[in-house]
């Protein structure tokens, strides 16, 4: 069968009626989607592998259709797998979001969070966490039973939650959030800011996988530091019946309550939040690019504007090791997510240096 597009294979993997065929682990292609388990709706990135070793299984690579983390499914050779009948061509990074992988730093601080994202979730926001005391971490995740907040605190060792991190994970991915940084998450594929529903102000515009925005137009506080949100939509998401994709038309009122435990909900930057990359310092943790497919967390190693030129360039480090060369003019296309206390005692030279004049 012919490949569709990516809106096509969303849109007919979103029935229930959607047709499905067995094929040979070997024989899978880049842009099938695997139907049924606990990889459903994950598309296969690159063909699969023969791994060494007595078992005789082969590894698949995979990335959910919704974006995600690159994973990998082990399968006995000779397996015949359920995939979905329509598929995409080659899936690159645009039309499948790639999501960089999760890094817990040697030495966690306190106060640490680590979050995981749902590929497909049926609430707004995300409120499961594991959160550092330096030593070990501590599962907390709240629910909403019978109108109550209750809180459910399990204990992880630092190995034991570096296990978890690094292991394939069907549901989502996480993402390292810093005590002391302002939080982020990933649309999309892309890192954004987050706020809690106490941060929000009338006007924000909360992002919701998919393509989907909604206009915060009142938020209600209630007691325990509970809020309620009245929310429009801007855009619908195109991922049916998840992420309050039930509010499908533009215009719709959605009415969500908050618990007041913390949840992070993705938003658009302010305007007033968004720099230029002659308004960064060395050691600046940042949210590059802003508005374009290459955006990425980063922290600043050097920036310096070229002779002559208006032009700044800023060399980076991921939050995955990455270091990353980006010639930039002065757009506002930077969100700082943490600087560090300056030391004034040694001016930083903005002017071009000669040995970078190129």
């Amino acid at each position: 069968m012919d490949p569709v597009t990516a809106e096509q294979l969303v849109y007919e993997l979103g029935s229930v009626n959607a047709q499905c065929i067995y094929v040979p682990v070997e024989k899978l292609v880049p842009g099938q989607v695997l139907a049924g388990g606990e990889f459903d709706h994950h598309v296969i990135t690159s063909r699969p592998y023969p791994m060494p070793g007595p078992d005789h299984t082969v590894a698949l690579p995979v990335r959910h259709l919704h974006g995600g983390q690159n994973v990998k499914t082990y399968i006995g050779q000779g397996s015949d797998v359920a995939v979905y009948r329509s598929r995409m061509g080659q899936p690159t990074g645009t039309l499948v979001p790639v999501v960089p992988p999760c890094v817990i730093p040697e030495a966690p601080a306190k106060g640490d969070r680590i979050v995981l994202q749902h590929h497909r979730a049926d609430a707004l926001g995300v409120n499961r966490f594991h959160l550092s005391d330096g030593s070990e971490w501590s599962s907390v995740a709240a629910h909403v039973v019978h109108g109550r907040v209750r809180r459910t605190v399990r204990q992880f060792e630092d190995a034991s939650m570096r296990a978890i991190v690094s292991a394939p994970n069907a549901r989502g991915w996480y993402v390292y959030l810093p005590a002391g940084h302002t939080p982020h998450l990933y649309i999309d594929g892309r890192p954004v800011p987050a706020r809690t529903a106490r941060q929000l102000y009338e006007g924000d515009t909360l992002l919701v996988p998919g393509g989907g925005r909604l206009l915060v137009e009142k938020r209600t506080p209630r007691g325990s530091g509970a809020s309620t949100l009245s929310l429009r939509v801007l855009k619908p998401s195109r991922h049916q019946w998840w992420h309050l994709t039930w509010a499908s038309r533009n215009g719709d009122v959605i009415t969500h309550k908050d618990s007041g435990q913390g949840t992070l909900y993705a938003c658009e930057p302010r305007p007033a939040e968004l720099l230029s990359a002659a308004e960064l310092y060395p050691g600046d943790t940042v949210i590059a690019a802003w508005g374009t497919p290459y955006t990425n967390v980063a922290t600043v190693d050097e920036v310096w504007r070229q002779p002559v030129r208006a032009a700044m360039h800023v060399h980076s480090t991921t939050t995955d090791g990455q270091h990353v060369r980006t010639q930039t003019g002065f757009d506002n296309r930077y969100i700082l997510l943490h600087r560090t206390a300056p030391d004034y005692s040694v001016p930083v030279d903005r002017s071009a240096l000669a040995r970078y004049a190129f």
